[in-house]
């Protein structure tokens, strides 16, 4: 992931933020596709810890702040959980 933000950094941000919508929308793209691969994706470790991590950071922007905009395109306020 390093090296592909490394090489496009040219043309996309690398700010922590946007980073962040990266991994979220490749999460939501990773539940969609998980069938065809035979990934079950509420058993893996991985992704748990993946969407642990999302959770947490898409809810904790700043002071009463919206948070940065998740792959659905919508802005949370702080506190509003990410329902998936």
């Amino acid at each position: 992931m390093v090296e592909l933000l490394e090489y496009f950094e040219p043309s996309i941000s690398l700010q922590p933020e946007f980073c962040t919508q990266l991994i979220n929308a490749g999460m939501e793209k990773l539940k969609q596709y998980a069938p065809i691969f035979e990934i079950n994706v509420s058993s893996s470790s991985y992704c748990q810890s993946v969407q642990s991590w999302l959770e947490e950071t898409l809810n904790t922007a700043g002071d009463g702040e919206a948070t940065i905009e998740p792959a659905d395109g919508r802005v949370r306020p702080v506190g509003e959980p990410v329902t998936g």
